[in-house]
């Protein structure tokens, strides 16, 4: 029983994995790669709650409800979507007062977008951002930024990537 036990311990400390090699037809010639690539379709995509604004790329959905930041964020993602990034002046003229997907919760004043990246849009109301480290979120307010604790209840946007 020690010997089977030793055997199958030592055969798990190495894992081998097949080089990647194209596929082969019947002939041996390398056969074509697949020319379709998947489509990406989200719980949002067909969801009409989600809606175009004029100048944008994706869709989104304007939530009345007040929640916190990640109740928020977390009813985003329920449809595969996130809360909205504002990347330009366009997209920051389409809605008002809402939570965004911007936060400095990982490092104080170091503003990142939900994928990790640094935000470099931020244009920021006079005197704002004003809260030091209990203010980690950022909601528009009259077409700039305004930082607040991420508890507090706000309406929010879903964006859902047109993919």
């Amino acid at each position: 029983m020690r010997l089977l036990l030793l055997v199958l311990l030592a055969g798990c400390g190495r894992i081998a994995f097949d080089p990647l090699t194209p596929p082969v037809d019947a002939a041996g010639d390398a056969a074509d790669a697949p020319t379709d690539t998947p489509t990406v379709v989200r719980a949002c995509h067909p969801d009409t709650r989600y809606v175009s604004k004029a100048g944008l790329t994706n869709t989104y959905r304007e939530v009345a409800a007040q929640a916190s930041w990640a109740q928020a964020r977390l009813d985003c993602m329920a449809d595969e979507a996130d809360l909205w990034v504002v990347d330009d002046a366009t997209e920051l003229g389409a809605f008002n007062g809402d939570w965004t997907g911007i936060t400095d919760t990982v490092t104080e004043n170091v503003w990142r977008k939900l994928d990790g990246s640094i935000a470099t849009f931020l244009p920021f109301l006079a005197g704002e951002p004003d809260g030091g480290g209990a203010d980690d979120c950022i909601r528009t307010e009259n077409s700039g930024f305004e930082d607040r604790e991420c508890s507090d209840p706000r309406d929010y946007v879903c964006e859902c990537p047109a993919d």
